[in-house]
């Protein structure tokens, strides 16, 4: 019996940093890099980055976000 997965390779780059100005507790910031350039997103947040990167994924695999609570 031959199981195979059907893989997509997605890439991305992920700069992240901490921002002190002023805030307690800190507060992370970075980007988001596509194979593009013009694919460059900044986020103000770890949940934003998440957010975004959820959004790339789906959009590239043309599919639509499953609700976890949906039981097959």
């Amino acid at each position: 019996m031959n199981l195979t997965t059907k893989r997509h390779t997605i890439v991305f780059v992920i700069r992240l940093w901490a921002e002190y100005l002023n805030e307690d507790p800190y507060a992370w910031r970075g980007t988001l890099s596509g194979i593009e350039p013009e694919d460059d997103v900044p986020f103000a947040s770890l949940e934003e980055m998440n957010a975004l990167l959820m959004e790339k994924v789906y959009g590239q695999l043309n599919m639509k976000k499953r609700d976890p609570t949906d039981i097959d």
